[in-house]
């Protein structure tokens, strides 16, 4: 009896616990881009979710590249503006999340290389 009631009682927090986690959200880019390259990505953020990380490497062997992310009122929460080969270039960014639609965007220079970039909670 002892038993079945504590058992019960693990599953009832553990139900409980799980309806409280905020999701996993996350969009981003992994691919190769040439001269003409672009990219939209975007990703609803709802009133649970405090924080938000972008993170990832890019790698230019020639030309530029512009790597944005915008806030849901289009202001931009982050720029990079790359004009120079590297090779893994690491981006480690941490926004306050604000409701709305968040947008990464992602336009190539004249550039060739390799973007690997992702936004999530």
């Amino acid at each position: 009896m002892r038993l079945l009631f504590l058992l019960t009682f693990v599953i009832a927090i553990l139900t409980m616990q799980a309806c409280f986690e905020p999701e996993y959200i996350n969009t981003g880019f992994e691919a190769n881009f040439d001269t003409n390259s672009k990219g939209t990505s975007m990703m609803l953020v709802d009133n649970k979710t405090n924080t938000l990380f972008f993170d990832g490497l890019i790698s230019i062997d020639s030309g530029g590249l512009i790597i944005k992310v915008l806030k849901p009122d289009g202001s931009e929460a982050y720029s990079l503006l790359k004009n120079d080969t590297v090779l893994g270039y690491k981006i480690q960014e941490q926004f306050v999340a604000v409701e709305g639609i968040w947008t990464i965007q992602y336009n190539s220079i004249g550039g060739k290389g390799s973007i690997s970039v992702k936004l999530h909670n």
